[in-house]
C-alpha cells in the first residue's frame, strides 16, 4: 500500500482544482473569442471615453468657432433679381444685413422680421453646404461650409423657407 495514494489524498485533488478554476473564472469575462481580463477591459474603456470626450469638445470648438466667409452660390434659376452678394464683415453689408446663422442644422434665428428694402444674410457657420429656398421667391442654391448668401427683401409678406438638403430645417422672414 505504500505506492498507493490514501483515499483522502485522492478526493483532495480534484476538488482542489476545480475551486481554483472556479476562482480563476469568477476573475474573467469571456467574450466569444475568449477570455478578457477585467483590467484589459478597464483600459480599453478610459480610451474609448478619451476619443468621445476629445472628439466632442473638438465638434464644439468647430461650431462655436467657424468663420464665415462670401463665397457667391449658383442660382439654379438664373434669375438674379433682388440678389445681391456681399463679402460678410464689410461695412455696408453689416449696417444693412440681418443675420440667419446655419449651425447644427437650424436656422438661428429661425423667424425674422426685417423692413421692405432690407436684405437678410444667411450666413453657413456649419459643416456640410445648405440651402435657403422659399418656393417661388428665392433659391439660394448650395451655401458651401464657411460662405455666405444674401437677398433683399422689396415687397412685403411672410416668406417661410426650408432647406432642400434638409427639408426639418425651417424658418420664416417677416416683411413689414
Amino acid at each position: 500500500m505504500s505506492g498507493v495514494p490514501s483515499r483522502q489524498r485522492r478526493e483532495g485533488v480534484p476538488i482542489r482544482s476545480v475551486m481554483e478554476a472556479e476562482s480563476r473564472a469568477r476573475r474573467q469575462v469571456w467574450i466569444s473569442s475568449g477570455p478578457l481580463s477585467m483590467k484589459t477591459l478597464i483600459v480599453w474603456g478610459v480610451i474609448i471615453f478619451a476619443l468621445g470626450f476629445f472628439d466632442g469638445r473638438q465638434m464644439r470648438q468647430v461650431s462655436e468657432t467657424a468663420t464665415v466667409q462670401s463665397i457667391p452660390a449658383a442660382r439654379p434659376d438664373g434669375n438674379s433679381n433682388n440678389v445681391t452678394f456681399a463679402p460678410t464683415g464689410t461695412p455696408a453689408n453689416a449696417a444693412n444685413a440681418t443675420r440667419v446663422t446655419i449651425r447644427l442644422l437650424k436656422f438661428s434665428p429661425d423667424k425674422i422680421e426685417v423692413k421692405s428694402g432690407e436684405t437678410v444674410e444667411w450666413a453657413n457657420a456649419d459643416l456640410t453646404p445648405h440651402t435657403a429656398t422659399a418656393q417661388g421667391t428665392f433659391n439660394s442654391g448650395a451655401i458651401n461650409a464657411g460662405a455666405a448668401w444674401s437677398h433683399t427683401f422689396n415687397q412685403p409678406g411672410i416668406f417661410p423657407y426650408v432647406c432642400t438638403f434638409h427639408p426639418e430645417m425651417k424658418g420664416v422672414v417677416v416683411v413689414r
